[in-house]
């Protein structure tokens, strides 16, 4: 089944744009139901910015939207890692990860007390190898994307991974292409500032590294609609949008619904097969 949507966008509760306020958790939901017409949505408020009434609100709106066979409400949120103001070095286990859960009772698992959503505000969670510890020790079943990973303020660092919990990452959204340098798009609005350090970018983690990355694009902040996350699914299901990014069954595109059939031996983007 090929689903379409969009696993990055922001409600109010994440008042760090300041390009405008986003809509409510409902406006988010309806507008990519209805005027949108995609098949899944994941909110990503930030975690700092989250306690845990919010949080379990969150969670019931993403309930109440939530049925398989017409429309999936992701339970999500974000882990944002800054650097230090006028950085050279990317700092270790910084960038801006998207956390997606299989079910809600998955997600509340992120609650570390009533005050916090774990965030990289908590030492628990301060940077992503930390993150990945956190979540499991406390056996979260989840995953993880980075994204825009090209942004001055926001570098990525690709010294780490954890393939398992990051299977794949956000290469569009509404700042850019993250390919390589100078790509086609890769400023795609005036606010965003282009690293020119070329160790946060796609290619770099695929060549000089040697990672194995699946690729999806989504929105962020009163984007939707400007990247599209499709996905190659056995279930038309939360759970089944977990599995298909797992084994990197999806691509990214600028936003239209593209359908692309790409297979080697009958084996479909994302597999593993003997060379």
């Amino acid at each position: 089944i090929m689903l379409f949507g969009n696993l990055h966008e922001h409600s109010e509760g994440s008042y760090c744009w300041p390009a405008g306020t986003d809509g409510s958790l409902h406006d988010d939901y309806r507008f990519a139901l209805y005027s949108e017409g995609i098949d899944f949505l994941g909110i990503t408020d930030h975690s700092n910015m989250l306690d845990e009434t919010y949080w379990r609100k969150n969670l019931r709106v993403a309930d109440f939207y939530n049925d398989n066979e017409y429309y999936i409400a992701m339970p999500g949120l974000e882990w944002t890692l800054y650097p230090p103001i006028g950085y050279t070095e990317i700092p270790h286990g910084v960038g801006h990860r998207n956390v997606f859960f299989p079910s809600t009772a998955e997600a509340k698992k992120f609650i570390r007390n009533k005050n916090q959503i774990y965030s990289e505000q908590n030492p628990e969670a301060a940077d992503s190898v930390k993150l990945w510890t956190l979540i499991r020790e406390r056996k979260i079943d989840c995953i993880a994307i980075p994204h825009h990973i090209h942004d001055k303020v926001h570098p990525m660092d690709w010294e780490v991974r954890d393939e398992e919990i990051e299977p794949v990452i956000e290469l569009f959204q509404c700042r850019g292409n993250a390919e390589y340098p100078d790509c086609p798009r890769v400023n795609n609005v005036s606010r965003h500032t282009i690293n020119d350090n070329p160790k946060v970018y796609a290619d770099y983690a695929l060549r000089e590294k040697g990672y194995k990355i699946g690729f999806i694009a989504s929105g962020d902040h009163n984007s939707i609609g400007v990247g599209t996350a499709v996905l190659l699914v056995k279930e038309k299901s939360r759970k089944g949008i977990i599995e298909a990014l797992r084994a990197r069954r999806c691509y990214a595109t600028t936003g239209d619904k593209i359908f692309l059939d790409f297979k080697v031996d009958d084996a479909l983007m994302g597999e593993t097969i003997p060379g």
